[in-house]
């Protein structure tokens, strides 16, 4: 069963009760109920409708009406109270066939109640013109907050929708991150050939300078440019004295191969010992295969031990590494690729 709420005001006193036929009989009888109002007593109902008029109710038909208005929100009424006026009868004198009229008093206690409910209504109208203000100051409120809300999300979809186009509008850049990427419709590529001197695991004295050779193939479908070089990458380990910078002195064609010789200094502590290197373009930008120069640092070792090509340790430096006790000198934080 559907009930109606109502707000009622009456002078300082503010009541909430709700009814369940919605008729104006049943809006009056509880009011005198609730209030404690007389029987005598005129009941008069205002509430200030959506455009700020004070609209007064009488019927059921007002009353389903103002419903309509305030619905979900409870209906806010004002209640104005009259006392019925009773007229003071006559009385006639028989003596002298005289008659007077009784006077009635100036001021009466009734009066003076009626004067202080029409005060008290005026000011319970007053303050439901206000509610009604401030209500519709807080909706407006409301709304400005939702299109505000809307405003942003359209401004976020339309940020993400620029952000989007720019990316797919990038430019690749200049260089390529990748060695084996295409220049144009041209491809640098190294290929690492067998060490030409001093491969891997060659034995040398402790602060002995020597020499590593790199063969290197140009695998690739471009020339590498005059002053490509041969950059040093293990930047965290200087233990061979290695140069930053080795240059190839003259362009490379695809297909040839070129040695590359880096000057380096064994440390005085004995150990193995590695360095990488990559071949870069005059701009600095690495590409191709990593190459390395493993090396066995040992006193009153022989200079020249033959070597296995596939980089594999032979059984005479292993077993040279263990006399001397010599541990393995990684380098930290370098990332090892296998060699393409």
């Amino acid at each position: 069963m559907s009930s109606y709420s109502i707000k009622l005001f009456y002078g300082d006193n503010i009541r909430r009760f709700s009814l369940t036929s919605g008729k104006f009989s049943e809006l009056v009888n509880l009011t005198r109920q609730i209030l404690g109002l007389d029987a005598e007593e005129n009941i008069e109902f205002k509430y200030t409708d959506n455009e700020g008029d004070v609209i007064t109710v009488t019927t059921d038909f007002e009353l389903a009406e103002a419903f309509t208005l305030y619905t979900p929100n409870p209906l806010r009424l004002s209640l104005n109270t009259k006392n019925v006026v009773t007229k003071t009868p006559t009385t006639v004198h028989s003596a002298g066939c005289d008659t007077k009229q009784k006077e009635p008093s100036k001021t009466t206690p009734a009066s003076v109640s009626t004067e202080q409910q029409q005060s008290s209504s005026k000011e319970s109208s007053k303050s439901i013109e206000h509610d009604v203000e401030v209500e519709r100051i807080r909706e407006e409120i409301r709304r400005n907050k939702q299109a505000l809300r809307e405003n942003t999300l359209r401004l976020r979809e339309l940020h993400l929708a620029a952000r989007q186009q720019a990316k797919c509008a990038r430019v690749p850049p200049a260089w390529p991150k990748k060695c084996n990427e295409v220049f144009g419709h041209k491809k640098y590529l190294a290929r690492f050939i067998p060490h030409a001197t001093n491969a891997d695991y060659t034995v040398v004295p402790p602060s002995k300078p020597f020499v590593v050779t790199f063969r290197v193939r140009n695998a690739g479908t471009s020339s590498w440019p005059e002053g490509s070089n041969l950059v040093y990458i293990s930047r965290l380990d200087r233990s061979l004295s290695a140069p930053s910078h080795v240059a190839l002195g003259r362009e490379v064609a695809p297909g040839e191969e070129v040695d590359i010789e880096v000057p380096l200094t064994a440390p005085e502590k004995e150990g193995l010992y590695e360095a990488y290197f990559k071949v870069a373009l005059p701009g600095d930008r690495k590409f191709g295969q990593r190459l390395r120069c493993r090396v066995l640092v040992a006193q009153n070792a022989p200079t020249a031990v033959p070597v296995d090509t596939s980089g594999n340790a032979p059984e005479e430096n292993k077993k040279l590494e263990e006399s001397h006790g010599c541990a393995k000198q990684q380098t930290e934080n370098e990332t090892i690729t296998p060699q393409e």
